[in-house]
């Protein structure tokens, strides 16, 4: 009767290591699409990255580049995307003029319509 119970519990005992040693395997597999995934991401966002050490570097479309990347994926709806951009610009690179903070504003905002969006 020991037996028959112990071996019951056993089995059970079995059936679950084989369900988590599944699970593993497949969390495994998804970090490692993951790794890739991110990699060609990284790959991807150094591929515009501007020289500034060229002689025709072009701070101010460098900085809109980053603002723009910075704002996109990080989005306040409770501001235009205009205002998120200068606050980004402010808060990264507070020694800019405030006539480059505006310019780069204006290049980098994707919301040409303008305007606070509308309340709920």
């Amino acid at each position: 009767d020991a037996y028959g119970t112990l071996r019951a519990q056993f089995d059970a005992l079995t059936e679950e290591h084989d369900k988590i040693s599944t699970l593993s395997q497949k969390i495994l597999q998804e970090r490692d699409a993951l790794r890739t995934h991110l990699s060609e991401l990284e790959e991807q966002t150094t591929s515009w990255q501007f020289d500034e050490e060229a002689e025709n570097y072009p701070l101010e479309l460098d900085l809109a580049m980053q603002a723009w990347r910075g704002v996109a994926t990080n989005r306040d709806p409770s501001l235009t995307v205009k205002q998120q951009l200068i606050a980004w610009l402010n808060q990264h690179y507070p020694k800019l003029t405030g006539e480059a903070t505006e310019r780069i504003a204006t290049v980098a905002n994707w919301e040409k319509r303008g305007g606070r969006p509308a309340q709920s």
